[in-house]
């Protein structure tokens, strides 16, 4: 989420609820590393809840995978080309079960 789209966010909901309630939601939103605004907000337009964990651990494949491409253009060495290759696609792969 970018700084622009958390200024266009002027408007407040209001929402009663008991403090077992807001325990629980408080608890869920930190079990997958949100705020408790970015938690409703999520749950409530059915956007996916990542682990923040997750997140992190996702671009940071998809970076590799980027990478590894550079690299495999850049070597053109048949034998190391195509362990590139296997490598880019365990990491699509892995991109794919974490998004």
């Amino acid at each position: 989420m970018g700084t622009s789209e958390t200024r266009d966010r002027l408007r407040r909901l209001k929402v009663g609820v008991t403090d077992a309630e807001r325990d629980a939601i408080e608890a869920r939103a930190a079990a997958v590393g949100m705020s408790v605004a970015g938690f409703l907000r999520a749950a409530a337009l059915n956007q996916p809840l990542q682990r923040l964990g997750d997140r992190q651990a996702l671009d940071a494949l998809i970076r590799l995978h980027g990478e590894l491409g550079e690299v495999q253009r850049l070597a053109g060495i048949s034998a190391l080309s195509a362990r590139i290759a296997q490598l880019r696609e365990q990491l699509a792969a892995q991109a794919e079960r974490l998004g």
